[in-house]
């Protein structure tokens, strides 16, 4: 994809946004209110995205990279000073930033459908069956598969939940329950 078809997909994406900000319910916007915040006609949008559901999964791909992106820096935390809830702490104060918490909130809540938690959960389930295989590799393959969709579809449902419920302030605490709970790639014996 060249220079201008990335910057146009930046532009389409970024207008949704704004849209998603301004209807405050995802269900709300529509192609017409995307082209029209970004100044661009409905059949660019259309070049480049079947609708807003096709829109709305790749933003929650998009979401879900950086999420990725947030732990893998937890990672590195974790192996350098030996913080063992690094990653979750980084990201339960990436989803609660201010900059990104309606975001969060819109992508968990309101546009929650299969799709959606599939964009997200995919590069999550790829991270994790890396550390895995990387941490493990006495181990066999489908238990590394099962252990990340297992780590995935579990943190999904608890950071869901405790979105829903106003996303308690105390997340280091809740990093550290986490992380003695369900270790990223930590030790563990497993057998096939």
């Amino acid at each position: 994809m060249g220079k201008h078809a990335e910057q146009t997909k930046t532009a389409i994406m970024d207008a949704f946004l704004v849209a998603i900000e301004e209807k405050k319910v995802i269900e709300k916007v529509y192609v017409r209110d995307v082209a029209r915040i970004g100044h661009f006609s409905r059949s660019t949008f259309y070049a480049y995205y079947d609708g807003i559901d096709d829109l709305t999964n790749a933003l929650a791909a998009k979401y879900g990279n950086e999420l990725c992106r947030v732990i893998r820096e937890g990672l590195e935390e974790e192996a350098r000073d030996g913080t063992l809830y690094a990653p979750y702490l980084r990201m339960l104060e990436y989803l609660t930033a201010p900059e990104v918490l309606s975001l969060t909130k819109t992508l968990l809540l309101d546009a929650s459908n299969q799709a959606v938690m599939e964009s997200i959960a995919e590069p999550l389930r790829q991270l994790l069956y890396e550390e895995y295989r990387k941490n493990h590799p006495n181990v066999s393959e489908s238990v590394h598969h099962r252990s990340s969709v297992f780590w995935v579809y579990g943190m999904y449902g608890l950071i869901k939940d405790w979105v829903k419920n106003g996303c308690d302030r105390d997340i280091r605490r809740i990093a550290e329950d986490m992380a003695a709970s369900a270790p990223l790639g930590g030790d563990w014996i497993a057998a096939d």
